[in-house]
């Protein structure tokens, strides 16, 4: 991920040498050239993403002068929203999700858990089988989705019953995520104090442009306002349903996935096959994005 514009832009060169320089790593080479069980690491993986999206973002603004109305990031993606808005530098931003990455591994090795993507299966029933399951162990909802893809976080237990209450409730599908935790529940607590320690050390500004919290779908800009949701976003759920249903009533009609795959691309399709979304993450969908906005 992000070679392509690595290779094409200056840009993006300089981007991804101001990251290793400020996390004193090779990450962009780790990130070209893997190996793949060391960019999974949760240390390395959420900085790299950061990074890839930044320089999107970055390369779409400077060749093509495209500008958001609105920004919304998806978990991690809060903070890759956050630097475009100008709130976070990109060296607090780096440093902090580094920082983020390692509070959450460590909460986790303290609290082993799952998380499982449920699909076709609605709230509510995935609410009750929550409770019903917290005797074996604690699961909870950790992201909204979609109304189709509800993903659910907890212990290791807890989710192996919640897998068979799903299967007995006619659930379509259940996809086990490749992640090393039960992020965005209670587990997180002690991640979330060590975070906020770290946010109260950092220069937070007045966005420029608005953004929507993961944890209420709510509007921000103000610097106590993303600190509490950046505490908040690390044992709550994101609500991405109710961020692109304020987006929408805006009237925006028109997303851009900003960062490697096409992960929300696919989402937005599934919330309202009208809206037009298309992702940014290499030259050619640079200038398909031009394309779809410059008409």
């Amino acid at each position: 991920m992000g070679r392509n514009l690595y290779e094409n832009f200056n840009l993006a060169k300089n981007i991804f040498a101001r990251a290793d320089d400020i996390l004193q790593t090779d990450l962009s080479s780790i990130i070209f050239n893997g190996p793949e069980e060391r960019l999974n690491q949760t240390k390395i993986c959420q900085p790299a993403i950061l990074t890839v999206s930044i320089t999107a973002y970055e390369v779409l603004a400077a060749e093509y002068g495209i500008a958001p109305a609105i920004l919304a990031g998806h978990s991690l993606g809060e903070y890759s929203g956050l630097v475009a808005a100008g709130a976070l530098s990109f060296e607090d931003g780096l440093q902090l999700v580094e920082k983020r990455a390692n509070f959450m591994s460590e909460a986790s090795q303290k609290h082993p858990g799952r998380m499982l993507a449920v699909l076709g299966l609605p709230l509510e029933k995935i609410k009750e089988i929550c409770k019903e399951v917290q005797p074996v162990g604690l699961v909870a909802i950790a992201n909204i989705n979609s109304p189709e893809q509800i993903v659910v976080s907890g212990e290791i237990e807890g989710i192996k019953k919640f897998e068979e209450y799903a299967i007995k409730s006619g659930v379509k599908k259940l996809i086990p995520l490749r992640v090393s935790g039960p992020f965005h529940t209670v587990f997180m607590e002690s991640a979330a104090k060590k975070l906020n320690a770290e946010l109260e050390r950092i220069e937070i500004k007045r966005a420029k442009i608005s953004l929507l919290a993961n944890s209420n779908a709510k509007e921000i800009r103000e610097p106590e306002e993303i600190k509490n949701v950046l505490f908040t976003q690390m044992t709550h759920p994101v609500l991405w349903l109710e961020i692109v249903k304020e987006i929408k009533k805006r009237n925006i009609e028109t997303f851009l996935e900003i960062g490697p795959k096409k992960v929300l691309t696919k989402l937005l399709r599934r919330i309202d096959p009208n809206l037009l979304a298309t992702n940014v993450e290499d030259k050619e969908s640079l200038k398909r994005s031009k394309e779809i906005i410059c008409v």
